[in-house]
């Protein structure tokens, strides 16, 4: 892992799909600099068109999050209700100071490095996705901060290796799906035996093959 190799005070994750503005790294970089006690700082994604990507900052996951997370139907209809605001967080221009959340996106995210140090590397149980919610979470346990910039800009073409072809699509769907388990048998419900274990189970499973259908029929639509 590249993770392992780094030497510099900070760490910077950054997706091959995504582009920085100018100068926002350097003022990611200040801020840092200023506050010891953040170990993390991410930014809000926008689209190629501008679209807000509603990930500024979030909430930790909850079973909540299964109805009203940021790309469900519930959130889709109703963008506004509180429940789904927990999870999705919208790019505010006029907010010029950085300011705490949860957790931010892996897709921009600059790391302290001492931070790294005392909680450790993204765990590899995840594949693609939720290593960011879970390592955030694990930097809050250890009494680190997380920030969101709202100044630094950075466009990110969400999903356009998922758009690619249909087994990206397949990948991207289950390893979102066994992420999300893995997250929540590790900080929401820990115990090895409980009886919520089969409904979240059955659930994802459920939710998996609903969005796979979902998406294929968008596919066929578009290429038909």
């Amino acid at each position: 892992m590249a993770l392992e190799h780094a030497r510099g005070r900070y760490i910077l994750l950054l997706n091959p799909d995504t582009a920085v503005g100018p100068s926002a790294l350097d003022r990611m970089l200040a801020f840092l600099d200023s506050r010891p006690d953040v170990g993390v700082l991410g930014s809000p994604l926008v689209s190629d068109d501008g679209r807000d990507q509603g990930v500024a900052g979030r909430g930790f996951p909850t079973p909540l999050a299964f109805l009203f997370g940021r790309t469900t139907i519930l959130t889709r209809l109703f963008p506004n209700n509180r429940f789904s605001a927990r999870f999705s967080s919208r790019r505010d221009p006029a907010r010029g100071q950085p300011y705490e959340v949860d957790w931010v996106s892996g897709a921009c995210m600059m790391v302290r490095r001492d931070a790294v140090t005392q909680v450790g590397m993204l765990d590899p149980a995840y594949f693609l996705m939720w290593e960011d919610a879970d390592w955030c979470f694990r930097m809050k346990q250890a009494g680190w901060k997380v920030y969101c910039a709202h100044e630094a800009d950075v466009v990110h073409r969400e999903g356009a290796s998922r758009n690619a072809g249909w087994y990206p699509l397949l990948l991207a769907t289950v390893a979102f799906h066994r992420g999300a388990y893995h997250y929540y048998r590790r900080h929401i419900v820990p115990r090895a035996l409980h009886p919520a274990h089969l409904f979240v189970m059955a659930g994802l499973i459920g939710r998996t093959l609903l969005v796979l259908t979902t998406r294929s029929i968008k596919r066929l639509a578009r290429t038909g």
